[in-house]
């Protein structure tokens, strides 16, 4: 009896060991844990090789999510496979994220570079084009680069293009007639290079003019005269050679001066030269008038009573001349080209009477001649 029960409570014991350990297992959770090794991975701009990360995890599964489509993946087992594209084209590097995740574990970001290709050699001589306004013909651009080919275009319907090996040919086929500058940009690449801009510019068509285009002056006449200088060059310029005149120039205006009266019996002449870049020159013809003579013959008049005409000659380089008398009661003028007719009345008064005519062919050319009549 005592060994019956005896092995009764072994039995038991056992039986409630197994119960509780069975229990035990069912109420505990498993923690999922997540990590990668490396975390950065970096590309050349052509590389082509798989690297490989290892991915730890007691998940039963993991799976990626990547951020750009030029990373490339694929998975095996506990390792994650990570390729780029070819990245040649272009001087700029480039970044992506490759996030690995399972289940309730923290996600684990992946880095990505690809680095980019080094940019070809390049370079343009000259690297800009001045034409004048009214230039036609080609100028030679030299194009050098390691890169296996170039090219060059532009919007500029004025500029024609020709590649010729290593060389540019851009050529103007047509001049400028406005008064303001052309510009057009020729865009020239090669390879991956940064592209370059050549700027080519057609002088705007330089005039030049001045009001009034003529000057004169009087024989007598001293002082300045302003002449207004229209331009669309920088700065401009006047020269003479005349003795006789001066210039100043003030901003827009030429002052012209003359310091001397003329006191030649013929006028002079001058020519101002007024010159502003390329413009045409502008010539300003500067007159001052002749001194101005005059002379009669005879000096002086005689009549007798009852005479009733002489004639008076004129001499002048004045244009024009004229006569005028005090005595217009008995006396009578009438001009005839360089002849004054002088004609008078019959003296019956019983006096001899005076009177005086004037001969007028400028301000300071006056002859006075007297007139007598007897009784």
């Amino acid at each position: 009896m005592k060994n019956v029960c005896a092995g009764l409570a072994v039995f038991i014991a056992v039986v409630n060991i197994i119960l509780f350990t069975g229990c035990k297992d069912d109420d505990e959770k498993k923690v999922e844990v997540l990590s990668v090794t490396p975390t950065t991975l970096t590309f050349t701009a052509d590389e082509t090789q798989t690297k490989t990360v290892e991915v730890t995890t007691n998940a039963d599964f993991w799976f990626v999510e990547k951020s750009d489509d030029w990373v490339r993946h694929s998975k095996s087992g506990n390792k994650l496979f990570i390729s780029v594209l070819n990245h040649m084209s272009t001087v700029d590097g480039r970044t992506a994220t490759v996030t690995v995740m399972t289940g309730e574990a923290q996600p684990v970001d992946i880095t990505v570079t690809q680095n980019a290709r080094e940019a070809n050699a390049f370079s343009i001589n000259p690297t800009s084009l001045s034409y004048d306004a009214n230039e036609i013909g080609d100028r030679t651009v030299t194009i050098t680069t390691d890169a296996e080919s170039w090219d060059a275009t532009t919007d500029a319907t004025w500029i024609k293009l020709l590649k010729q090996d290593n060389t540019l040919k851009v050529s103007i086929f047509e001049e400028n007639t406005k008064s303001t500058p052309l510009t057009g940009d020729i865009k020239i690449t090669a390879g991956n290079a940064p592209g370059i801009t050549l700027t080519v510019t057609q002088a705007a068509v330089m005039f030049l003019s001045a009001e009034p285009a003529t000057l004169l002056f009087k024989a007598d006449e001293t002082g300045e005269k302003p002449v207004g200088i229209s331009t669309n060059a920088i700065s401009w310029n006047a020269t003479t050679d005349a003795s006789w005149i001066k210039l100043i120039k003030q901003n827009d205006v030429l002052k012209v001066i003359v310091n001397e009266k003329n006191t030649l019996f013929s006028s002079r002449d001058a020519k101002v030269k007024i010159t502003a870049d390329k413009a045409p020159d502008f010539i300003l013809p500067v007159t001052q008038a002749a001194a101005i003579y005059l002379s009669v013959d005879p000096e002086s008049l005689s009549f007798k009573a009852n005479d009733k005409e002489k004639l008076i000659t004129i001499s002048t380089n004045a244009e024009s001349w004229d006569a005028t008398t005090d005595e217009t009661s008995w006396v009578t003028l009438t001009k005839q080209n360089d002849v004054l007719r002088v004609t008078t009345g019959k003296n019956d008064s019983g006096l001899a009477r005076e009177a005086k005519i004037s001969i007028i062919a400028d301000r300071n050319a006056v002859v006075t001649i007297p007139i007598t009549q007897a009784k």
